[in-house]
Order: structure tokens, then C-alpha cells, then sequence
């Protein structure tokens, strides 16, 4: 029987660095239990791990799905930590820094979102719209003002803002 080689793998992983976080999953499953897809033949886990994806015998939809998963299952909470490196990052004005805080803050949010069941993605996507209405209707009161948002200040287009707000509720 020949043997299943990385490049086996990376037809089914283009990238390798996902293989090695896609591998290790599957061998913390077969550490817990979980029945090998292949003929064990004396191989250590993380071999059998390689040897299922290189076979297609799992595939890496399932355990990005199972990676997920178990992200949805613990809830930390983190958002509020990184926020706070957020305002730090900001207040050094280390912009490197604040794009990897506003990364990380990013990251947490989507893990809590998927923590609710809510599809991030279409979470900010509803949010873009209802922004995109809001401001449709500041410029429409403003315009109904006799005046352009060109020549408006901030102050008061906040104002029109709340008030929109409201009047959603």
C-alpha cells in the first residue's frame, strides 16, 4: 500500500498552514475517541490525521465545522479586553498597533456573534444598511431644511441622527 504524502494532503489543503490546523484537530478527535476513517497500520495520530485528509477519507469542510463549533461553545467575552487595547493602541497612536487591536477586537466579535448563532456576516450587512438608510434620511431632512450635507456641521447632522433613532424605535 503506498503511502500518503504531504503532497497528498495539499490537494486537498492548499495551504499548509491550514493542514497543520486542520491535522491537529483531527488527531485531538482520535485522541478522544473518535474511530480512525483509515487502517490504523501502527501509525501514531497525527499520521492517521494526515493519512484521512491525503485519502479524502475526512474532509476539511467537516473539521473546519468542528473547529468552529468549538469555538461557538465557549463564550469569553473578549471584546471588552480588546476594546480596551483598542483605546490603548490609539492613545499611543501606534498605527500598527491599533490595526492589529481593531483585528483582534474584530475577531472576538465575530466568535461571539457565532457564539449566539448569529452569522456575522449578514449581522453586518444589516448593519451597513440600516447606516445607509439613517444617513439617506439625514440628507433628506436636511434637504427638506433648504440646505445641503455639504454645508451642514457635524453637530447637527448627530442631531437629525438621534433623532432618527427614535423615531426607529
Amino acid at each position: 500500500m503506498a503511502r500518503i504524502t504531504v503532497e497528498d494532503c495539499i490537494k486537498q489543503v492548499k495551504n499548509q498552514y491550514d493542514l497543520v490546523i486542520l491535522a491537529k484537530e483531527r488527531t485531538v478527535q482520535l485522541g478522544r475517541g473518535a474511530a480512525p476513517a483509515v487502517d490504523p497500520e501502527n501509525d501514531k495520530k497525527p499520521v492517521i490525521a494526515l493519512r484521512e485528509i491525503g485519502e479524502t477519507k475526512i474532509t476539511p469542510e467537516e473539521l473546519h465545522d468542528s473547529i468552529v463549533n468549538k469555538l461557538r461553545q465557549i463564550p469569553d467575552y473578549q471584546e471588552e479586553e480588546e476594546l480596551e487595547e483598542v483605546k490603548d493602541a490609539i492613545n499611543q497612536k501606534d498605527k500598527n498597533q491599533i490595526s492589529m487591536e481593531l483585528g483582534d477586537l474584530m475577531f472576538a466579535v465575530v466568535n461571539l456573534s457565532r457564539f449566539y448563532n448569529i452569522d456575522p456576516e449578514n449581522a453586518l450587512k444589516k448593519s451597513t444598511n440600516k447606516f445607509i438608510s439613517r444617513f439617506n434620511k439625514i440628507e433628506k431632512r436636511i434637504s427638506e431644511r433648504g440646505d445641503s450635507i455639504e454645508s451642514s456641521d457635524l453637530e447637527t447632522m448627530d442631531k437629525i441622527w438621534n433623532e432618527i433613532k427614535l423615531d426607529e424605535k
